[in-house]
């Protein structure tokens, strides 16, 4: 959800222009692209953590946007030589979504199988 915010009011981290890479800059000019679906994503998380159901699978959806937000990313990086930090950090973020889906399927099939 912070990521939503971040794109709808895009000044308040980035100063007065974007620095992220092209293809994210482009997605966003179709129009509210990465707010809709961070904020579904996120909606999702919070969702499914409440409910205690479906966790794992907030996680993967969560995880396959990050993935596109950092394949976004590292094109633009590569392809205007910009910082390839924001590609790094997103790529962790994909990280931690895979390894807590794993978790919470674990934890799910432990449960089914009482």
């Amino acid at each position: 959800m912070a990521v939503a915010i971040v794109h709808v009011f895009p000044r308040l981290v980035y100063g007065s222009k974007p620095t992220t890479g092209t293809v994210v800059v482009y997605i966003g000019t179709l129009g509210p692209v990465w707010v809709i679906l961070f904020g579904a994503t996120g909606l999702a998380l919070a969702v499914s953590l409440h409910r205690r159901r479906g966790r794992h699978l907030a996680h993967l959806a969560a995880a396959a946007l990050w993935v596109l937000y950092t394949s976004a990313l590292g094109i633009g990086a590569w392809a205007t030589g910009g910082p390839i930090l924001f590609p790094i950090v997103a790529a962790s973020v994909v990280y931690v979504h895979t390894k807590l889906a794993a978790g919470y399927e674990y934890e799910a099939s432990k449960e089914a199988r009482r």
